[in-house]
């Protein structure tokens, strides 16, 4: 008879799962957010998937990576204007400013020269914020907290949904 011992966790891994389970009711919350807005003729957002390629045939799905991820959510408004999001989700107190990736950066800037929409949207524990992209880089600071999210940017309520197109100019 075969015995298999239990695989322990490592702080390392525990602290990853943490984290992706936190981005995925964040995303979770801005789905329905946006199922809201689409229905009611408000707006159209659709998330926007890591570009992949499979590499597995049959039962079993495996994929690999073919490129860099972009923003992770487009954004098309009633009047013409259209852009990307950014969201990122932590549980705690500041968020880096680093967290958006080169590749985001890059992406979000193109679209701001283009004179489209560019916004980072920020999960702080409870707290939600919606950052212009040009404000986000603007400040010789490492990250940004709370407080200083509200400055450049503004906080959303949260109701059912995440009420961020009242601050989308």
């Amino acid at each position: 008879m075969r015995y298999f011992q239990n695989k322990t966790k490592s702080s390392r891994s525990i602290a990853g799962l943490k984290a992706k389970k936190n981005g995925q009711s964040a995303e979770l919350l801005l789905n329905i957010t946006a199922q809201h807005y689409a229905t009611s003729g408000k707006a159209l957002i659709y998330k926007r998937y890591e570009p992949y390629k499979r590499v597995s045939t049959g039962k079993v799905f495996k994929a690999v990576y073919t490129g860099k991820a972009g923003a992770d959510y487009s954004i098309f408004l009633p009047d013409g204007r259209a852009g990307m999001i950014e969201v990122k989700s932590r549980d705690s107190d500041r968020i880096s400013i680093n967290a958006v990736s080169e590749d985001q950066v890059q992406q979000l800037k193109k679209l701001k020269e283009f004179n489209q929409l560019a916004y980072i949207l920020v999960r702080l524990k409870t707290r939600w914020f919606i950052v212009d992209f040009d404000q986000w880089l603007r400040h010789d600071r490492k990250s940004h907290t709370a407080l200083q999210l509200a400055q450049i940017g503004k906080e959303c309520k949260i109701t059912h949904i995440i009420n961020l197109l009242e601050h989308i100019n």
